[in-house]
């Protein structure tokens, strides 16, 4: 089923120099504020209908009264009823020059502005100007009261001002393809800088791990090595302090069955924190004199520190000095 076609406008176009206006300056004269709203009201009504509406003075009025209300009219004039003073009001609209007085006294409310802005207004729906219409062909002259409407523009500035816009897009989609993608000619990016730095310290930091712990598994730069780096943010003197401590520790340079400590796990948060702290650290054991030789090598398990404890007692006080555990 077809869309019906629409009577009349949604809106109306009004100019902002609308009050400044010769016509509207004598209404306000004449009637005050209740005056022009009068007006404004009439507009409504007709353009809701199409470009002109069929009521008298008396009708359109009541209508006016019962819309802004009585007491309005009633306190601008104290003599009369406030339609009858809105019907004045009507009648002098047509005096200015506001509606087509020979029509008005047809009881038709219409004039020459309020049909060139409903035209301008629907062009785009070819509607049919049939009855009461004033206008000739060619016709493009204004009104005093109200402007033409400023959505009239001609097809030359409508193309204009899309290409305008086509423009812009292409601006923005090459300054957007500038950033994620930067030329080799032009400054690096951020991220590229970061990487820049990243690798140079890797390089550093892996020389130091070749220096202080030779006899552990060759250094390789990962992406995950990387990650570590960036993650932590640490100086190189930090992982030279760690790799000299891992050097006094016995278990991670002595190569274990199946594992051996490499660079990766060295750099990684939570081992470095762990060596720095000692975990790692050998535990000094101590013999005694002939009677008990003690115990020789170090470690840092767990039973080897129990069994030093339990020697303890065997220590002479020859040796004791030189043990750190009495």
């Amino acid at each position: 089923m077809a869309r019906p076609r629409k009577k009349g406008l949604a809106y109306y176009p009004k100019d902002v120099d609308f009050y400044q206006d010769e016509k509207i300056l004598e209404l306000s004269i004449r009637f005050g504020p209740v005056g022009v709203t009068t007006y404004e009201v009439l507009l409504s009504m007709v353009y809701r209908e199409g470009y002109w509406l069929e009521l008298t003075p008396e009708r359109a009025a009541l209508h006016v009264v019962h819309t802004v209300g009585g007491n309005w009219y009633r306190q601008a004039r104290k003599k009369g009823t406030a339609q009858e003073f809105a019907a004045e009001i009507i009648r002098s609209c047509a005096e200015i020059g506001l509606f087509d007085a020979e029509l008005m006294e047809r009881g038709i409310l219409t004039s020459r502005g309020i049909q060139r802005r409903y035209a301008a207004v629907t062009a785009k729906r070819c509607s049919e100007h049939t009855e009461y219409w004033l206008l000739e062909e060619g016709d493009s002259g204004t009104e005093t009261g109200v402007s033409e409407p400023e959505t009239q523009k001609s097809g030359a500035k409508m193309q204009q001002r899309n290409e305008n816009k086509r423009k812009q897009k292409k601006t923005k989609a090459k300054k957007k393809t500038a950033r994620r993608e930067p030329t080799s000619s032009g400054p690096a990016s951020g991220r590229q800088r970061w990487r820049v730095v990243t690798e140079r310290r890797s390089e550093k930091i892996r020389r130091e791990y070749g220096r202080i712990l030779p006899g552990l598994p060759e250094a390789e730069v990962t992406p995950k090595l990387l990650r570590q780096l960036a993650k932590t943010g640490y100086g190189v003197w930090v992982y030279r302090r760690v790799f000299e401590t891992a050097a006094k520790s016995t278990f991670l340079t002595t190569p274990k069955a199946g594992w051996r400590c490499d660079l990766e796990w060295l750099c990684d948060p939570a081992n470095m924190e762990k060596v720095l702290s000692g975990k790692y650290s050998d535990f000094s054991r101590y013999r005694t004199d002939d009677r008990n030789a003690g115990m020789a090598g170090s470690s840092f398990e767990t039973d080897d520190f129990f069994a030093a404890a339990t020697a303890r007692p065997y220590v002479t006080a020859a040796t004791s000095a030189d043990c750190p555990f009495l």
